[in-house]
Parts: C-alpha cells; sequence; structure tokens
C-alpha cells in the first residue's frame, strides 16, 4: 500500500462499530456461544429436521453416507453464528498481518475462516447447485487449501447443470474440469465458457474471470497473465460479487489471489512459474512471497477447541 492507502486502511480499522471484534479470542467466544446455543438450547426434533432438510438439498452434505453426514453436522454446527462474526477473522489478520509484516497471521486468519465457512455451507448456505460455493472455492484457493475446494465442488455430482446461473455454469465447470484432471468435463466447459462470451448480455467482469479460467484450461499463460492483471486493476469495481460488506476486502484481494494460486494447482510447475504476479496494491507480494516460502502449504487454525467445542477440530483435520 502507498502512504494515501494506509492511511485509510488504518482509519477504517479504528472507525469501525465500537462493538466490532479486536482480537481472535473475542470471535472464539462468540463461535463457542454460538455453538453452545445450538448444543443445548436446539430441541432433537429440531436438531434432527434440520438435518434432513440440509441433506436433501445441499449436495456437499449428500455427497457422505447419511448416518455419517448425520454425525458431522451435529459435530461441527455452529448454530446461529454468523459470516459477518466470522469475517472478522479476515479483518483482523489483515490488519496484524499489515502492521507486523507477519503473514503467517492473514494466512491463518483465512484458512479459519474458510473452514468454519464451510460448516455454515453444510448447514446453512445454498447448496442446490455450484453457484453458491463458487466465492468459498476461491477463498480456498487463496488458502492453497486443494482439499476444501473437493469437498465445496465433489466430483461425484459432477458438472453444473443448465439451473445454474450462467456466470457461475462455466466458471464451476473449468474449474472442475482441471482440478479433477477430466478432459471431457474441461472440452465441455470451455465450450460453455465460449457460449457465455459470445453472449452480448454477459457483463464485463463476468467475462474477464470466464476468459481467465478458460485461458488457464487452455495453457495459455500469456493470455491468463494479461487477464490476471485485468481482473486486479478492476477487482475494486466486482462489487456485484462481494458488495464489498467487509470494506477491507477492498484492501487485500483474496479473489485475485486465490485466481493466481489455482493456477499453482491445474499447471505444471514450469508453467505456473511463467504466470506474471499482478501489478496492484490489493494483491500482496508478501503475501504471495510467504505462500511460496511455506510451499503453498494452507494455514493453521486460529483456535484450540477443548471440551464441549472439540468436536470443531475436525474442521481443521482434513
Amino acid at each position: 500500500m502507498d502512504k494515501k492507502e494506509s492511511k485509510k486502511f488504518e482509519s477504517l480499522y479504528w472507525n469501525t462499530d465500537d462493538n466490532s471484534f479486536r482480537t481472535f479470542e473475542e470471535i472464539e467466544e462468540r463461535i463457542c456461544r454460538d455453538r453452545a446455543f445450538y448444543i443445548h438450547e436446539f430441541s432433537e426434533e429440531r436438531k434432527k429436521a434440520e438435518f434432513e432438510e440440509s441433506y436433501k438439498y445441499i449436495f456437499q452434505l449428500n455427497v457422505f453416507n447419511k448416518d455419517y453426514a448425520e454425525k458431522l453436522i451435529r459435530d461441527i454446527n455452529l448454530g446461529p453464528n454468523s459470516y459477518s462474526t466470522r469475517s472478522k477473522l479476515l479483518t483482523i489478520g489483515m490488519y496484524h498481518a499489515y502492521k507486523t509484516n507477519d503473514m503467517s497471521i492473514l494466512k491463518n486468519a483465512l484458512h479459519t475462516l474458510n473452514r468454519l465457512t464451510y460448516s455454515c455451507v453444510l448447514n446453512l448456505c445454498s447448496g442446490y447447485n455450484h453457484s453458491g460455493a463458487f466465492e468459498n472455492v476461491i477463498y480456498a484457493f487463496a488458502d492453497c487449501d486443494i482439499e476444501l475446494v473437493k469437498r465445496l465442488f465433489p466430483k461425484e455430482h459432477g458438472l453444473a447443470d443448465k439451473k445454474t446461473y450462467p456466470f457461475y455454469r462455466p466458471s464451476c465447470n473449468l474449474i472442475m474440469g482441471m482440478i479433477y484432471e477430466n478432459d471431457e468435463w474441461k472440452e465441455e466447459a470451455q465450450s460453455q465458457a465460449i457460449v457465455f462470451l459470445e453472449r452480448k448480455s454477459s457483463k464485463k467482469y463476468d467475462t474477464l474471470v470466464v476468459n481467465y479460467l478458460l485461458a488457464l484450461s487452455r495453457k495459455d499463460i500469456a493470455q491468463a497473465s494479461l487477464l490476471l492483471q485485468e481482473i486486479a486493476d478492476n477487482y475494486r469495481k466486482m462489487s456485484w460479487l462481494f458488495n464489498f460488506k467487509n470494506e477491507f476486502l477492498k484492501f487485500f484481494a483474496v479473489y485475485v489471489h486465490g485466481l493466481y494460486y489455482m493456477a499453482h494447482f491445474v499447471l505444471s510447475e514450469e508453467l505456473f512459474k511463467r504466470i506474471s504476479l499482478p501489478e496492484h496494491s490489493v494483491f500482496w507480494k508478501d503475501f504471495d512471497r510467504y505462500t511460496k516460502e511455506t510451499n503453498f502449504s494452507t494455514g493453521k487454525s486460529v483456535f484450540e477447541w477443548k471440551g464441549d467445542f472439540a468436536s470443531l477440530n475436525y474442521l481443521f483435520e482434513f
């Protein structure tokens, strides 16, 4: 960040609501409180009914055996915990990583956010088709969490169908074709992408992302590099995807990092090294350096779950 952006970043952090979380410990306390509410206040009938509804529709959950899935839900359900609460993990991680230049803080915060959000995907979020998981997949790639990516886009359910929103169908399917190394899926997704790109109704920023994924699937490194730079340049205008409810995302583009690190998992090492790094303040080169120094490993949980909450450790064990 330059001095002007640094000042905005600092001001935003300290001028937010006085009730905002300032420490990881405060967030942990809230998560434990919400988890305890589920354990002790939800009746058995409600737990059973909610599970049955989730298992019927959420494909990331019904990929599991039903008995296992029900136990899993009971072990990791976060109750009424909201995304706005969990997203503060990223805010705190960004701020302290920036102030101390210790990128492990941000890496671990992102990992913790992603794994906790996976719990909510299985319980609350839209799992009716692939589109509901797209943003979570990109966040998982930003943490180099390929295992989470595959749980969000399970191979068993195949490609996104025609009911999927037009942008998400080629985007999700290109990713699935690449991560599962399925040439038939890639060819089908590439055809869908071309149709989408030729539509006059397709929005500019949507086409940037689809074009980037298409370039990756074709191993067109020069084109992928140009498009990644253009995505970084236009990132703050992509409010259709984020709405930037967490304004700190205007300073650290999880999305851009995720699209870049995706390439590490779908290209050879030689080709990946040829992709140019985006030149923009939203792409944190210190974070990128740390990611590469740690060999594209995932972060770690910032919490240590014990007692009634020990079952949440499962979220960090796969």
